[in-house]
C-alpha cells in the first residue's frame, strides 16, 4: 500500500516537473522573440549596392535599378526584347529629373521632365521627335511664359502658343523656327499683329 502511494506521488511530481519545464520553455521562447524584435527594430538592415537587376522566369533581364554611367540614378523597365527600354526614370546629379516611355522600336513616345525648375511634357511622333510640347516656360530665363509648342515631323518648332509677361501670343514659324506671323493681345486689351519676311523684316504691324 505504501509502495503504491510512493509511486503515485512520483508520477505526480514527474507531471508537475514536465509542466514546469514546458512553462519555462515557453517563457524562454517569448523572451527570445521579444529580444530579437528589439534588435531588429533598433538595428534595421540596409542593403547597399550600385545596381539591382530584375529578371523574369526565363532569366531574361526585364529591368534594372542602378547608377548609370552618366552618374544618374536610373530605373529602367523593358519588355521581352532586350533591345529597347520601354520605361526609363532618371535623376541626374545636377537635379534634372525625367520619365520617358518608348515604343517597341525604342523611339520616345512621351517624356515628362523638370529642367531648370521648369516642368515639360513632350508627346512625340513616330520618329521620336517632339510633336506637341507643354512647357511651364517657353522663353529661357523667364518665369512667366507657360505655353504649348507644336513641331513638324523633323522636330522644328512651327507654332507656339504662350503667355509672356501676361500677354497671350501666337507665333507661326518657318522651318528654321523663325517667326513669320505673331498675333497677341496686349495688357490694355488691344490686338497685336505682326507679319515678317524671310529676313525678319516687318511687312505689316498693328498697332
Amino acid at each position: 500500500m505504501q509502495t503504491q502511494i510512493v509511486i503515485e506521488r512520483l508520477h505526480k511530481l514527474e507531471g508537475e516537473n514536465r509542466r514546469l519545464k514546458l512553462i519555462g520553455s515557453i517563457a524562454l521562447l517569448f523572451i527570445s522573440v521579444v529580444f530579437l524584435m528589439g534588435q531588429t527594430l533598433s538595428k534595421p538592415k540596409i542593403v547597399a549596392a550600385e545596381a539591382f537587376l530584375l529578371i523574369d522566369k526565363n532569366n531574361k533581364s526585364r529591368g534594372a535599378f542602378s547608377i548609370a554611367p552618366d552618374g544618374s540614378a536610373s530605373l529602367v523597365l523593358s519588355g521581352n526584347s532586350k533591345k529597347h527600354n520601354r520605361i526609363d526614370m532618371k535623376v541626374w546629379p545636377e537635379g534634372v529629373s525625367a520619365i520617358t516611355i518608348s515604343d517597341t522600336k525604342g523611339n520616345r513616345g512621351i517624356a515628362l521632365a523638370i529642367v531648370d525648375d521648369s516642368p515639360m511634357l513632350d508627346i512625340n511622333n513616330k520618329a521620336g521627335k517632339s510633336g506637341i510640347s507643354l512647357r511651364g516656360r517657353t522663353v529661357k530665363g523667364s518665369d512667366d511664359s507657360p505655353g504649348i509648342i507644336i513641331s513638324d515631323v523633323a522636330g522644328n518648332k512651327r507654332a507656339i502658343f504662350s503667355i509672356m509677361s501676361d500677354i497671350p501670343m501666337i507665333s507661326l514659324n518657318d522651318k528654321k523656327e523663325d517667326s513669320r506671323i505673331m498675333i497677341g493681345v496686349n495688357k490694355e486689351g488691344n490686338p497685336l499683329i505682326s507679319l515678317m519676311d524671310v529676313k525678319g523684316k516687318n511687312l505689316f504691324k498693328a498697332p
